[in-house]
């Protein structure tokens, strides 16, 4: 039900696929998620699964590094200021 909600997003979103990727499909959902969403980029990562992050940091950390330049070259404040305001409400526990 969620997909049919994916135009209404109106956020930056950088997205990473894996082709060998089984539980979230590339050609299925990646793909047309990326069509749906305005603005969106989509990334495919040849062999990666389902955890990118875990198997393929470099790849996931540059996606953040690019939608935090895309943030700031929209005048947002970026993803350090948005994890600035989320740590000042959610400080870590002693």
């Amino acid at each position: 039900a969620m997909h049919r909600e994916y135009n209404r997003l109106a956020v930056p979103t950088e997205i990473l696929a894996g082709t060998h990727d089984m539980t979230v499909i590339t050609s299925v959902h990646g793909r047309r998620l990326a069509k749906e969403i305005p603005g969106s980029n989509v990334t495919v990562i040849e062999e990666a699964g389902h955890a990118i992050h875990h198997t393929h940091p470099d790849d996931a950390e540059e996606a953040i590094r690019a939608l935090d330049a895309r943030l700031a070259s929209e005048g947002a404040s970026g993803l350090q200021g948005a994890l600035r305001r989320l740590t000042s409400v959610f400080p870590k526990s002693a």
